[in-house]
């Protein structure tokens, strides 16, 4: 287990015991889709109880889980997102400058899609891979997976679509420093350990798209 996960739990419950990694999509699958009762994620994450709260959908197992991911998935799928792409849109912007993003066209753009895919994979960085591939659900799992799926998947995947469309219409950008990032957990989380520093080395300014018409 990594040590800055052993070290809470040892001061809580004593020596903590084996710690399995699994990493082969054939045997991750069969985690995924055990039975809930056997495998109580909820009781595996308690450690995060100090950050999330004991009533967090995180730390819940069985009916009471369900339950939850219920009430929480409506807002966060489906034709909602739709709602949310113009203000998405709009807080991206630097300028209300009335030009920008065709947000109906984003269904559209395969590469932007393998983009965001493959920006979440923590390696070396290669969106071919994802355009016009059947992607394995269980080779690719930023989110998790099975009845533990991230509620918020479709609306963190569809807001990177959106912010990296509109970036890419009105700037370019590169890297302060080259090469490899060092990643670190945060909270329940895995980030770049300095942040990430861009340098602006275009400003562009887009088409004012023609207004609609009754």
């Amino acid at each position: 287990m990594p040590r800055a996960l052993r070290r809470p739990l040892h001061g809580r419950h004593g020596p903590v015991g084996t710690y399995v990694g699994v990493v082969a999509p054939e045997l991750i699958k069969q985690v995924f889709t055990a039975d809930p009762d056997a495998l109580r994620a909820g009781e595996a994450n308690e450690i995060l109880e100090p950050i999330v709260g004991r009533n967090s959908v995180l730390l819940l197992d069985g009916p009471r889980h369900i339950r939850q991911r219920r009430l929480l998935l409506p807002p966060l799928h489906g034709e909602r997102m739709q709602t949310y792409s113009r203000i998405m849109a709009d807080a991206t912007r630097a300028r209300g400058d009335g030009g920008g993003l065709d947000l109906g066209a984003l269904p559209r753009l395969e590469y932007l899609d393998a983009v965001v895919r493959e920006s979440l994979r923590l390696r070396r960085f290669l969106p071919e891979r994802f355009v016009g591939a059947k992607v394995d659900p269980y080779a690719w799992l930023p989110f998790g997976g099975g009845v533990r799926r991230c509620v918020g998947m479709a609306f963190a995947l569809h807001e990177m679509k959106v912010v990296l469309a509109e970036m890419w219409l009105r700037a370019r950008l590169r890297l302060e420093t080259p090469g490899p990032v060092k990643t670190v957990r945060r909270t329940i989380t895995m980030a770049p350990s300095g942040g990430t520093r861009v340098v602006l080395t275009e400003r562009r300014r887009p088409a004012r798209r023609p207004e609609a018409t009754a």
